[in-house]
């Protein structure tokens, strides 16, 4: 039988007499399905050998015999194997040095692939995606591909970031890496696509909500709704899990702003504030800081303005000492920088981390609590939140908390040893409930110990040691009546809850 002769060339590399052999028994019996079968793994190995060389012409011809043949849409084995003949020849695209040429050799293998009837899912056909996906950014059919590659056909193992060889885990799954690169793609086109913008972002959307642990797929739902022009609600409610996570990058709460800027001016101007409190390079944040010097001019608010024009040409100069201002960033230094020590010290026109913060984590409740202890060298706050629930948190310098201070919190998790994860804190102006069960006013009366000399509070059933600090300031004497804040609090020396008196309110 020649089937097994040819084979076992094949597997010795003798590749033209094996072709020799197959053309000839094809050429005797066209028909003959084992005759085709034998003539295609000839060309397959061909295919091999040429991607191995970088031979893209070579390839591009056997690629077509197979085509002619038919074995792209029947032959299962085949096709499987030629997904990684493809994946071979890709890799050597970037050894191609001439654009125009690089990007022919691209389409013509885009031509070939997509007339292969590979399974999917599978992993041949997740191998394809990896492949093409190496030249995103410099393919100018990379759209088209993802779009004909689909977005539903990928395996679990997608989902997953790959441990490579070293023993380094990729940044980002395959499925995430894929909607980012035709995200981008949506985003450079010129014109955009609209009508593919608009159906791609529920996909966005959707994988954002079920893969929560991946980040981007929010921010890009965001840019591509941006690109639409959509409300600016609807953008921060889409983009706003990425924003939480991503809080301490400037561009996030650029986007965030860029979302709101035409709908809600004080969130606009926060979330610019926001921004520029991060932790990054100045270079960085230059358009945001003149972005912020045309806001503060809107609402007069010149000192803040000229603060925010200095850091920007401190900047400026810092990378170029010859540096001069021109356009925008001139007309504003004509403007201010000649009265800039005229400018009184002012306060902000808003409060941005409320309004960022509500922003932030406004789909999420609020809890009121108390202070009960503060260590400010370690900035740590100890809080009572509920009826034998204490809990303690660091707070940063935008909250500076004292003893008796009533706080909207709100949290994420509190671990067993009372740590919370509190999303933003802020002090409580709302006051609580009368019937609040862990904070209330009473009024009850002073009492003296004469043998251990200490005061204490006492209102029907409750005691409360009253610090001397206390006695001295509101001259409390034996007898008196007064009213107080009491809160219930854990006594660590004494092992057990008990009523501590916060405050004396008259």
């Amino acid at each position: 039988m020649p089937g097994i002769e040819i084979k076992r060339l094949r597997q010795e590399g003798n590749l033209d007499e094996a072709l020799k052999m197959a053309k000839e028994e094809f050429e005797a019996m066209p028909t003959d399905e084992w005759a085709k079968r034998n003539l295609a793994w000839v060309y397959d190995n061909y295919c091999k050998k040429y991607a191995e060389e970088g031979n893209y012409q070579a390839f591009y011809d056997a690629v077509c015999v197979l085509i002619d043949l038919g074995v792209n849409q029947s032959e299962a084995m085949l096709i499987n194997s030629m997904g990684w003949r493809f994946r071979s020849m890709l890799s050597s695209v970037d050894k191609i040095e001439n654009a125009d040429e690089r990007t022919r050799v691209l389409d013509g293998l885009f031509e070939l692939v997509h007339q292969f009837n590979f399974a999917k899912p599978s992993d041949t056909y997740s191998v394809l995606l990896k492949a093409f996906l190496k030249y995103k950014d410099i393919w100018s059919s990379f759209k088209e591909f993802c779009e004909w590659w689909g977005f539903d056909n990928f395996r679990q193992e997608d989902y997953m970031c790959e441990t490579l060889p070293t023993g380094r885990k990729e940044s980002f799954s395959l499925v995430e890496r894929a909607y980012m690169a035709y995200a981008k793609s949506l985003l450079k086109g010129n014109p955009m696509d609209t009508e593919a913008i608009s159906a791609f972002v529920p996909k966005l959307e959707s994988l954002a909500e079920q893969h929560p642990e991946m980040d981007y797929p929010g921010y890009f739902a965001g840019k591509l709704m941006l690109a639409l022009k959509e409300k600016g609600d609807d953008i921060v409610a889409t983009i706003r899990p990425f924003v939480r996570k991503k809080k301490n990058e400037f561009w996030a709460w650029q986007l965030l702003a860029e979302a709101v800027e035409e709908s809600n001016k004080d969130l606009y101007l926060a979330c610019l504030l926001r921004a520029v409190q991060c932790k990054t390079k100045a270079d960085y944040l230059v358009n945001i800081r003149l972005r912020l010097v045309r806001e503060f001019l809107s609402r007069q608010a010149f000192y803040h303005a000229v603060q925010q024009l200095r850091k920007y040409g401190k900047t400026k100069l810092a990378n170029n000492a010859n540096w001069q201002p021109s356009g925008e960033a001139r007309y504003y230094f004509d403007q201010l920088w000649q009265q800039r020590d005229s400018y009184q010290l002012e306060p902000l026109p808003i409060d941005y981390l409320a309004l960022t913060n509500h922003v932030l984590f406004g789909d999420m409740p609020e809890i009121k609590c108390v202070v009960s202890f503060v260590n400010s060298d370690k900035q740590i706050v100890t809080v009572v939140y509920g009826k034998e629930k204490e809990g303690f948190f660091k707070y940063d310098k935008s909250l500076q908390p004292t003893i008796g201070m009533m706080l909207s919190i709100r949290v994420q998790e509190v671990s067993q040893d009372g740590f919370m994860k509190v999303l933003s804190a802020r002090e409580c102006l709302e006051g609580f409930n009368s019937d609040c069960e862990y904070y209330k006013e009473v009024e009850g009366i002073v009492i003296y110990n004469e043998r251990k000399d200490i005061y204490s509070f006492k209102a029907d059933n409750i005691v409360c040691f009253i610090p001397p600090q206390y006695v001295e300031k509101y001259m409390l004497e034996k007898g008196k009546t007064v009213k107080s804040m009491i809160l219930y609090s854990y006594n660590k020396k004494q092992n057990k809850w008990m009523w501590k008196l916060m405050n004396i309110v008259s």
